[in-house]
């Protein structure tokens, strides 16, 4: 007796359900509710149903003959059908179809072709179709120039994002270790593609007196505005979250979240931007952008964004002036005490921070943190003048983690002689000396900027 769950996938993209009022067979979008049928459960099939490279070896793949002893189709024979990977299910000389009109599955004698074709998918591959359909998603190979797109499933086992097309059948059992940021598919059977899913999340963290929180404001309405950002946003703060709202632009379209978080002083302060793995949602968005609070803006965001959640790498700003072999604000002497020796080589700016995905990611950022704390237990809270961004660059280099061309290409390092007219995307004042200074560059920058938009 065979146990599990095996589906089928009908040529229309649709599933295979028993109804319960009725008890009739139908048919029902993957993307629609479910909630008055049950899936067909066929039993646990699915791997002998499903071609692989076994078949190869033995060259018997369309010889497939299976009779179901157990379940709603016991006694149905499932074969091979003409395309070398879909299912026909007969039973005497009738034959499982689904007609192109209503969701009733009908029997019928002979070969109706393509609608009497199915495939068999898993529950846990089911899940992932499932969630397909109602996610966006950006294709590898068109670049961060392309929007995101949804997916939607087409006639003939098809599944199309975009411009790209993939047939289920060459595709299934997917390919679930990246699962659910990327997955690999195969358009034209045999070429290799990936998506990544397309679900933004930016943090701040802003700490400390009003000169901060003044940036905080500043840096959040260039983002909704210029920026265009009408995603995740969360703000990691020792601020109640009436002291955060008051800060937020009329008619901010993005979804904002105060994360309650406990740091005494600066160093606490530059640490809480390696915690954002605390918050349980996290590890849903990719990618994830972490900014200072003296950033602004200047151009949509968007395209950044979509650079960083193709990245296989964290993205940081270089630093072109701070070197690994010489700058103890890149962590040169992190590097030497652990017998590193970096070539004369810029480091980066750790105050914007792109990240992929938390769940492949994830650890080289918590690493980060485990160093900085462990590295300050010993010496000193005091140690080092620039602990994070210091202990960033040590981990980073040590396990080559850190792309510094994605967000270079976006990210202006400034002091008081940015101009927009040298837009790139993001202006971050890091090199203005106060933080009373930098909330008033930051403002009269975004005047210019409107000035200049507005001619």
């Amino acid at each position: 007796m065979l146990f599990g769950v095996t589906h089928l996938l009908t040529w229309y993209g649709t599933v295979l359900c028993r109804e319960r009022s009725r008890g009739a067979v139908v048919h029902r979008p993957l993307g629609g509710s479910l909630d008055d049928v049950d899936l067909l459960d066929i039993g646990e099939v699915d791997a002998v149903l499903q071609a692989d490279i076994g078949h190869l070896m033995r060259d018997d793949e369309d010889a497939l003959r299976v009779v179901l002893n157990d379940g709603p189709l016991a006694g149905w024979t499932v074969s091979r059908s003409p395309d070398h990977r879909s299912l026909v299910l007969t039973r005497a000389d009738q034959r499982l179809m689904t007609p192109p009109g209503g969701d009733l599955i009908t029997l019928v004698q002979g070969d109706p072709g393509e609608a009497s074709r199915f495939l068999a998918i898993g529950r846990d591959d089911l899940a992932v179709l499932r969630d397909l359909v109602t996610a966006e998603w950006l294709v590898e190979r068109a670049g961060a120039a392309a929007r995101a797109e949804r997916v939607t499933l087409v006639p003939g086992f098809g599944l199309r994002v975009g411009t790209l097309d993939v047939g289920l059948g060459w595709t299934l059992p997917f390919d679930r270790s990246e699962w659910p940021h990327r997955l690999t598919l195969m358009p034209e059977a045999w070429r290799i593609e990936r998506i990544y899913r397309y679900r933004p999340l930016i943090y701040f963290t802003a700490f400390g007196d009003a000169a901060i929180m003044r940036q905080f404001a500043l840096s959040l309405a260039s983002l909704v505005t210029t920026g265009g950002y009408d995603g995740a946003i969360v703000v990691m703060t020792d601020k109640s979250a009436d002291e955060i709202r008051a800060l937020v632009p009329a008619g901010m379209r993005a979804t904002l979240v105060v994360m309650p978080t406990l740091a005494r002083d600066r160093l606490g302060y530059l640490a809480a931007r390696l915690t954002i793995g605390r918050w349980p949602d996290a590890a849903a968005f990719q990618p994830l952008l972490y900014v200072d609070t003296d950033v602004i803006f200047d151009r949509p965001v968007t395209p950044m964004l979509r650079a960083i959640a193709l990245s296989d790498r964290l993205s940081a700003v270089v630093e072109p002036t701070e070197l690994l072999d010489r700058s103890e604000f890149v962590g040169s002497g992190l590097l030497r005490a652990d017998g590193c020796s970096p070539a004369a080589e810029s480091g980066f700016n750790f105050g914007i921070l792109g990240i992929p995905n938390l769940r492949q990611f994830g650890a080289t950022v918590a690493l980060m943190g485990r160093v900085l704390h462990n590295r300050l237990t010993l010496c000193g809270r005091d140690s080092l003048p620039y602990p994070d961004q210091a202990i960033a660059n040590y981990v980073a280099w040590r396990r080559q983690a850190v792309d510094t061309a994605i967000l270079s290409a976006y990210v202006r390092l400034a002091d008081h002689r940015a101009d927009p007219t040298g837009r790139l995307g993001v202006v971050h004042f890091c090199w203005a000396p106060t933080a009373d200074l930098k909330a008033h560059l930051m403002a009269l920058y975004l005047e210019r900027l409107a000035q200049l938009d507005g001619a």
